[in-house]
């Protein structure tokens, strides 16, 4: 759950492993078994192992994480949000951002405008074909009365013409 982690003593950086906690004086180790967490009792020379005992400082988790502790755990933990890992989610988790990357609320804001892109094309096909249809159609009907197809027709025009 939370890791490696590191902080640096006068330029030297000690790793602590996921059961150790830093003890900020480096005495009697820069690393001790986190059971002496918060235990009553001042395990590093400087006390620092029971400074934050049953509290979270504010900005003690970072990148928006939330800082709890509990009873049988009393110093500060880190939940960390998606992408960020380490004691205090400082750290970046490749991991996780490509998760948060390819979430489904950017995929549905695609989709959607893909949605409407084919609906504007597929309108503007069916208005093309109406409008196509209804020019054929008037055309084949003004060449139907420049040539009738019966020679009766033909005089019938013809006999229309005359009367204007």
């Amino acid at each position: 759950m939370l890791g490696k982690w590191s902080n640096k003593i006068q330029g030297s950086t000690s790793v602590c492993k996921e059961d150790e906690f830093f003890c900020a004086s480096g005495s009697p180790s820069a690393c001790l078994p986190r059971s002496l967490l918060c235990n009553g009792r001042e395990d590093c020379s400087d006390g620092s192992d029971e400074t934050l005992c049953h509290m979270c400082p504010r900005f003690f988790c970072r990148n928006g994480a939330i800082c709890g502790w509990t009873p049988r755990a009393p110093y500060p933990s880190c939940d960390c949000k998606h992408g960020y890992k380490g004691r205090r989610c400082e750290l970046p988790d490749a991991g996780k951002v490509e998760e948060v990357a390819v979430e489904p609320s950017s995929n549905g804001n695609i989709v959607t405008g893909i949605v409407i892109v084919l609906v504007v094309i597929v309108l503007a096909i069916v208005l093309t074909i109406v409008f196509l249809k209804r020019r054929r159609e008037s055309q084949y009907q003004a060449l139907q009365l420049t040539f009738p197809a019966s020679p009766a027709a033909f005089r019938a025009v013809t006999d229309v013409q005359r009367f204007f």
